[in-house]
């Protein structure tokens, strides 16, 4: 009899990459044993807000055995998508128990919880622990202190925040413009491990080895043009050469590059500046001021040619006239009635606008204050990072960033209370505003930025805020948020964004690999091959690296990361970082090793 823990930790990869494993003679598959029958592990996805429950049903489907059912609510098209993956839907009210049964939850081996509500999550999870003491649980949760402390109290239980994991690919791509991937490491609470994919000549790597770059700047090569790398070779490296490498994210992993304005820009700024501040006067304001110089003129020109005065003195009897400070030094009546109506024209005019002066004025300083409130002024930093969105995933962000020392500008329309307490406490710079406005895009110093980073909940939004951004600076780096992959895809051919991300689609083999072991933090794909990431602390090393083909990357020890080559270089009570070449995972080999092993 097989143990369930140990059923659960299978990793398998579909026909086409287990194709790929045996023709790849890098990866050799050791101990081979006899392959007992193997009973299909059955795994309830529930979930349908968004895409996440689809990602990872694109996740787990192919493998030869898995079965998957996703439940939910009544949704025609969501069934169909499910179903052009070939996975079953099951439609229903998913927390009552005759739904859960119907599904066969007292036989299943995995639920997962991926809907976008945390109390719904939570209730259907108890629920099926009720009904299977046995079964495994995966949970999406956004509040991360509860999902903490689910983990902590609930046995055989992972706990998900997708937008503190997307978070952190998001954070390490507007600091690194060669970032594909990015995790905290050790997972709990770790900092930031940057995945990078870069040209030798582009990282500075030219003219030293793998064991120069470990050695100066801490960095892990895993590959170089396609080739894994397993031990520190002291070979220079060439120029052409593509490098892939983890290590950990850093302020200055891709100095900003800021060139000063030229005059005639600088010139051109001014004009603009002093036209948008001509377009945002008030229109009774305008009128005003204008009527005021049309008087203020008529008045002069009146008083040069009735009182016979200089230009200058009639100017000054005009204002003395207007403001009624009335000094007697030219009495206008002495000139005839003309001037003398001319002077009461001027004085009841100036009478009134000068109460409508005041009220403008008054009106003006009470919008500068509530401006200035909501953080509408013009940004004067260089090399800060703008983040459009500060809502779950940008939040997050925010934090990763702040905590690698960056300057940050947050545009937010309705910022939460943590981020309204750094802004008055000057870590960051704050803007309440809408981001798709162009105004506002001109008050953050685009030409100096380093990085933008787009993560609204709205895909429309975060692709007008980065063309308008585009259009005042294309060399700047844009990081952009995308709900649903392919149409991130189709955005990043379109129009030259590449650095586009979906966040469903960074989570879900995350949430996949969860739901398999708790080992198993993600996948990343480089060379034309995925990788599983795996993560544990010594000794308690999972089957997957005890029996087959890995390699290791780093260690966090003391509160240090140390690129590793070799499993030797581990210590006890280190937290390991490994990844494991998925084409390998579903052999019979494989399969066997893990359910007759007994450790």
């Amino acid at each position: 009899m097989r143990s369930e823990s140990l059923r659960l930790s299978v990793l398998s990869a579909s026909p086409g990459e287990r194709e790929q494993g045996r023709e790849r003679s890098e990866y050799p598959v050791t101990n081979p044993a006899p392959s007992p029958p193997i009973e299909p592990a059955l795994f309830l996805v529930v979930g349908g807000d968004d895409g996440l429950a689809l990602g990872v049903c694109g996740e787990l489907a192919p493998y030869p055995f898995n079965r998957l059912r996703v439940l939910w609510n009544p949704d025609e098209r969501l069934a169909a998508a499910v179903r052009r993956v070939g996975v079953e839907f099951v439609a229903g009210v998913v927390y009552e128990d005759e739904m859960l049964r119907s599904a066969g939850v007292e036989k299943a081996d995995v639920l997962l919880a991926l809907s976008q509500d945390d109390r719904l999550n939570l209730q259907v999870a108890l629920k099926a622990r009720d009904l299977n003491p046995k079964i495994r649980l995966v949970l999406r949760i956004f509040n991360r202190r509860l999902g903490r402390k689910i983990h902590e109290n609930l046995a055989n239980c992972s706990v998900v925040s997708l937008a503190a994991h997307s978070a952190a690919t998001y954070a390490t791509a507007a600091v690194d413009a060669h970032a594909f991937y990015g995790m905290p490491f050790p997972d709990d609470g770790g900092a930031l491990l940057g995945f990078s994919e870069a040209g030798a000549r582009r990282r500075g790597y030219v003219g030293s080895s793998v064991a120069d770059v470990q050695r100066n700047h801490g960095t892990r090569i895993i590959s170089v043009d396609g080739v894994l790398i397993r031990t520190p070779s002291e070979v220079p490296f060439k120029g052409s050469a593509s490098v892939v490498s983890v290590g950990p994210v850093r302020r200055d992993s891709e100095p900003v590059r800021v060139v000063a304005p030229s005059a005639l820009v600088q010139i051109q700024r001014f004009f603009a500046m002093l036209r948008r501040a001509y377009l945002q006067i008030d229109p009774v304001a305008k009128s005003l001021i204008l009527t005021a110089l049309f008087l203020l003129f008529f008045g002069t020109y009146a008083f040069v040619f009735s009182v016979n005065l200089d230009p200058w003195t009639a100017f000054y009897l005009v204002i003395e006239t207007m403001t009624t400070t009335g000094f007697g030094d030219i009495p206008p009546h002495q000139y005839g009635p003309i001037t003398e109506l001319i002077a009461v024209v001027l004085m009841i005019s100036g009478i009134l606008f000068s109460g409508m002066f005041i009220a403008t004025v008054s009106s003006s300083l009470t919008r500068a204050r509530w401006d200035s409130i909501q953080g509408l002024r013009q940004i004067y930093r260089r090399g800060h990072i703008i983040v459009c969105g500060a809502g779950q995933v940008g939040s997050r962000v925010i934090e990763y960033l702040r905590g690698l020392g960056h300057q940050i500008v947050v545009i937010e329309r309705n910022p939460k209370r943590e981020i309204i307490e750094l802004s008055r406490n000057r870590e960051i710079d704050l803007i309440t505003a809408d981001a798709s406005d162009e105004a506002v895009l001109d008050l953050c110093n685009l030409e100096s930025a380093r990085a933008l980073v787009v993560l609204t909940e709205s895909d429309t939004m975060n692709l007008e805020v980065a063309l308008g951004a585009r259009a005042r600076n294309p060399s700047l780096h844009i990081v952009m948020r995308i709900g649903e992959s392919s149409f991130g895809r189709s955005i990043a051919r379109n129009f030259h964004l590449a650095t586009t991300f979906s966040a469903a689609e960074l989570a879900a083999p995350t949430f996949g690999g969860y739901a398999r072991t708790p080992n198993f933090l993600g996948r990343v794909h480089f060379d034309g091959v995925n990788y599983g990431l795996i993560e544990f602390q010594e000794p308690k090393r999972p089957v997957a690296i005890r029996r087959y083909d890995s390699l290791p990357l780093f260690v966090h020890r003391a509160g240090n990361f140390h690129p590793i080559f070799d499993y030797d270089e581990v210590h006890d009570g280190d937290y390991v970082l490994a990844i494991v070449p998925m084409a390998q995972f579903s052999t019979p080999e494989f399969l066997a090793g893990v359910v007759t092993d007994t450790q």
